[in-house]
């Protein structure tokens, strides 16, 4: 004689939920509405805590390994990066040779000294010593020794320096600090600095930088 069937008397073989289920849970082992795969509240897969994601994970931790956010397998902390390479050495195009020989421009003109002195760093663009001593201390039309002293001291590297002065009174003052580390270019006032920039910056020595100065001379214009 056959009994009314009962859901939940586990011995009855037709009431009774399939294997393992209870609560409505689905197939395999699951508690509470679980996704597959021996899993705790609302995890994915693969023995996860809390909502982790790929396994073996804690506390929204990258794969492989890492603890709280970690990187890379072995991290210990989100900020963490990579040891940094050295800076790769600057090619040959960026290096430039310290000139040992400075130029000092010697003018009539204040301005005029600095803006030559500006044209020929801006042309030759390489690590010169070069300075302007231009007109009086008051800032007048002539020139001062005491400026140009000034200016030779600043440009003085330990290999000499080459005076060029534009014309007239700017020689005769020029020359009051001519000697074996200092020499006066008889050259024109622009294309001589270049010149004498150009050698400098090669790291030519005083005489050198002074007889590639005079070669200006015999530039021509047309």
């Amino acid at each position: 004689m056959s009994r009314p069937h009962d859901p939940s008397d586990p011995s009855d073989p037709y009431g009774a939920a399939p294997a393992n289920h209870r609560n409505g849970n689905t197939p395999t082992g699951r508690l509470n509405g679980d996704s597959p795969g021996r899993h705790l509240n609302g995890d994915t897969p693969g023995h996860h805590l809390n909502g982790d994601s790929s396994e073996h994970h804690r506390n929204g931790d990258t794969p492989g390994g890492p603890v709280n956010g970690g990187g890379p397998a072995g991290s210990a902390s989100a900020g963490a990066s990579p040891e940094a390479s050295p800076a790769p050495s600057p090619g040959p195009e960026h290096r430039r040779v310290p000139a040992a020989v400075g130029i000092v421009l010697v003018s009539h003109s204040g301005p005029l000294a600095v803006e030559v002195a500006a044209l020929v760093a801006g042309i030759c663009g390489l690590d010169v010593p070069l300075v302007a001593a231009g007109g009086t201390e008051d800032g007048g039309l002539g020139t001062s020794a005491d400026l140009v002293a000034a200016a030779v001291e600043k440009a003085d590297r330990g290999d000499g320096v080459v005076l060029i002065p534009d014309l007239g009174g700017s020689v005769l003052t020029a020359r009051l600090f001519e000697g074996p580390r200092a020499v006066v270019a008889d050259v024109p006032f622009v294309e001589g600095a270049i010149a004498a920039a150009v050698a400098a910056g090669s790291g030519a020595p005083l005489q050198a930088v002074l007889a590639a100065a005079e070669e200006a001379r015999n530039f021509r214009k047309l």
